[in-house]
């Protein structure tokens, strides 16, 4: 992620041409945030509704690199994979969750 972010960087610089930098520090931020709201905050379906999101950005990222140059997009494809895995995943926990993913509930 950070070579591909680089080599955006060095092929068109932050001034000039932001939008790819901004949409990739954007999805680096949802991918930040995933793992507080599944992890932390226990809320499957936000974390699953948030992964979509992310998922999509990871996308735009790779066609705005891809109008810098050709191959960087190629770069993201395992990281892209591995959100489309986590993204499976994530939706089974919330369909296999009994509560639906909505907390813990505290029983005496």
């Amino acid at each position: 992620m950070a070579i591909a972010a680089y080599f955006v960087w060095r092929s068109t610089g932050f001034c000039r041409q932001p939008l790819p930098l901004i949409v990739f520090f954007t999805q680096l931020a949802f991918n930040f945030a995933w793992t507080f709201i599944f992890g932390l905050a226990h809320e499957l379906l936000g974390a699953f509704i948030e992964i979509v999101l992310l998922w999509l950005l990871i996308v735009l990222t790779m066609i705005l690199f891809y109008r810098v140059k050709w191959w960087i997009p190629i770069l993201l494809l395992p990281y892209l994979a591995w959100v489309t895995f986590a993204s499976c995943l994530n939706y089974a926990l919330y369909d296999l969750n009994p509560d639906n993913g909505e907390g813990y509930s505290q029983r005496d």
